[in-house]
């Protein structure tokens, strides 16, 4: 009998409570949530499919579009066994990409690159498996490819998900990786208003905070950007800020996180006389 998929599999409103607490601890600020647009959920919705079909995954985007936190966020909710993978250097050998490999996968790096290689595989033969690259757009092409030989294997159960900004033009200068691509996942700073939306739903602060204070710092700072934003929150949050973010309140995070006195502009007339919605 087939086993019920936990509750949790592939449901992104269960992932701030599951994320890596490391994670979490220094990439989310103090009273926010999780953030979850919709192309998170798609992509955590398509998840299964996708491991059935053994499909490699591309997200691309620039700096602060949120790549690390879609990843970590599918982790947390992924029902099946998930290695995240790190691949550093300049030329790694075959024996250092394969003990990343396989120190994520199988919890070991010891042997040679074709014992690792083969223990790897053998691993995926039996345990479905979800393999996340972070910037992978600094691997170099040889590393692409050992990476590549493990999408091409026929395992019952295996996706991979590469991350990275400018990977799209990164996977173009090669066609042996770029055609073996199955799925792109374009990801983008967002617009004011969208970011207004999404950080007044998911911050406290932002919501007792006038939308005008919000798009200044978006102005002036963020542009869009979710490490930005986290920066300033966390900036707050270091000076033990509570409640709405007025003007004095964003000038000094802000003149502290660029490094040089910020003052925003004149405020609209109703500032001072305005309550959050209830």
């Amino acid at each position: 009998m087939a086993t019920e998929p936990a509750e949790y599999a592939w449901n992104l409103d269960f992932a701030y409570e599951r994320l890596d607490p490391t994670f979490r601890a220094k990439k989310l600020t103090a009273h926010g949530e999780l953030v979850i647009t919709p192309t998170m959920r798609r992509l955590a919705a398509s998840m299964p499919s996708f491991l059935d079909e053994n499909v490699a995954v591309a997200v691309s985007g620039p700096v602060g579009s949120g790549k690390s936190t879609l990843m970590h966020a599918l982790a947390a909710v992924s029902d099946v066994n998930t290695a995240i993978v790190d691949i550093v250097g300049n030329t790694p050998s075959d024996k250092a990409v394969w003990g990343a490999i396989s120190r994520s996968v199988i919890g070991h790096n010891q042997g040679t690159a074709e014992q690792l290689r083969l223990a790897v595989a053998e691993h995926l033969t039996v345990v479905p498996t979800l393999l996340l690259v972070d910037e992978a757009q600094f691997i170099p092409r040889a590393a692409m490819m050992q990476l590549r030989w493990l999408w091409d294997q026929p395992f019952e159960r295996f996706a991979i998900v590469l991350a990275g900004s400018g990977l799209y033009e990164v996977l173009e200068r090669d066609d042996d990786v770029d055609t073996r691509i199955d799925e792109r996942i374009p990801l983008r700073h967002l617009t004011p208003d969208k970011m207004r939306e999404l950080i007044v739903a998911h911050h406290r602060w932002a919501r007792a905070t006038h939308p005008w204070v919000l798009d200044q710092i978006d102005a002036i700072h963020c542009h869009g950007s979710w490490r930005a934003w986290s920066k300033v929150l966390r900036k707050l949050a270091r000076v033990n800020h509570e409640g709405p973010i007025t003007v004095p309140v964003a000038e000094r995070a802000l003149s502290s996180v660029k490094g040089h006195p910020v003052t925003l502009p004149t405020p609209p007339p109703d500032l001072a006389n305005w309550h959050p919605p209830t």
